[in-house]
């Protein structure tokens, strides 16, 4: 059983993204190593997305300068190579996800902006198969430009744009839940696709449970012990207001969608409906031991908070 801790953490801009790690669940803690390298082209970098593989040997963060950059570490974070530049077009890329399969090979979940966010937005997923010496990109799905944020103070252009959530299971099959709209500024919906490769991809098949006319965003996708087991998480404003939903595919089919921010009081931004706004861009979900479901995320009043962290578990 692997007992190490791995974490990736954005310190600023500068030093950027950081890693540590801990042999001892927490105890204690590894020097920092961050991979900012000044005057050069990594001076600063931002958005961080870990992905371990099963035996916590091999290490990858892929992370972004406005373009793609992965890196990799294959003695379990001790020491990290150099990073390698994915990326060769003029947009801005976010990493949301990635997955280690159990022959090794590597998958990222990132999405391609335009530097303005207006116009299209590309999913793609990044794989290599050499342990992260060479990349290959590969398009999965094409969303128009992002709706706005309907007044809401301190939100931007994109916030509600397109992303990934990613997971591999026990036999290596991967599962992407992502959303896009399908005509500018329009709702968004939620879309799934497997892959044996990280490089041929499925039909999407959507998934939210909900009317063309809400919006979904923010998904996370986590994988239990057993094949086919996944577990996905996201938003969408269904009720009028944002709620945090999740769907667990088993046994070849989708559970229907559960609610699970379904706390109606304990902050000025919670009802009855849900809650005012997703506070960040933050949504995580894991599968323990016991194959439980652990969720979290941030809900707020809009944008600008104050908001806070709500957490809850279960099948």
């Amino acid at each position: 059983m692997v007992r190490t801790v791995f974490a990736a953490f954005l310190q600023s801009y500068r030093p950027g993204v950081t890693f540590v790690r801990s042999p001892d669940r927490g105890a204690t803690w590894s020097t920092p190593i961050a991979f900012t390298q000044p005057h050069t082209a990594l001076a600063w970098n931002d958005r961080p997305s870990l992905a371990i593989s099963p035996t916590g040997r091999d290490v990858y963060i892929a992370f972004n300068h406005s373009e793609s950059w992965i890196v990799a570490s294959h003695d379990g974070g001790r020491t990290f190579g150099t990073p390698v530049q994915t990326s060769h077009d003029r947009r801005y890329y976010f990493h949301s996800a990635g997955a280690v399969a159990p022959d090794g090979s590597v998958t990222f979940a990132a999405q391609a902006y335009a530097q303005t966010y207006r116009g299209d937005v590309i999913v793609d997923a990044i794989h290599s198969s050499d342990g992260g010496a060479t990349w290959q990109t590969v398009r999965v799905d094409v969303g128009r430009e992002p709706p706005g944020c309907r007044g809401v103070p301190g939100c931007y252009l994109g916030f509600l744009g397109p992303e990934a959530g990613l997971a591999s299971d026990a036999r290596g099959m991967l599962l992407m839940a992502y959303n896009i709209n399908e005509r500018p500024r329009g709702p968004q919906r939620l879309f799934v696709r497997t892959s044996t490769d990280g490089v041929t991809w499925s039909a999407r098949a959507e998934i939210s449970g909900a009317g063309a006319r809400v919006n979904k965003t923010f998904p996370a996708v986590a994988a239990g012990s057993g094949a086919g087991d996944f577990r996905v998480v996201w938003m969408d404003d269904r009720t009028g207001a944002w709620d945090t939903w999740y769907r667990r595919f088993a046994n070849g089919s989708w559970t229907a969608p559960v609610r699970l921010s379904n706390r109606h009081a304990g902050a000025p931004y919670q009802s009855p409906l849900g809650f005012a706004f997703p506070y960040g861009d933050y949504l995580g979900v894991t599968v323990d031991a016991r194959g439980q479901t652990h969720a979290i995320w941030g809900a707020g009043p809009n944008y600008n908070g104050p908001g806070g962290t709500w957490y809850t578990r279960g099948r």
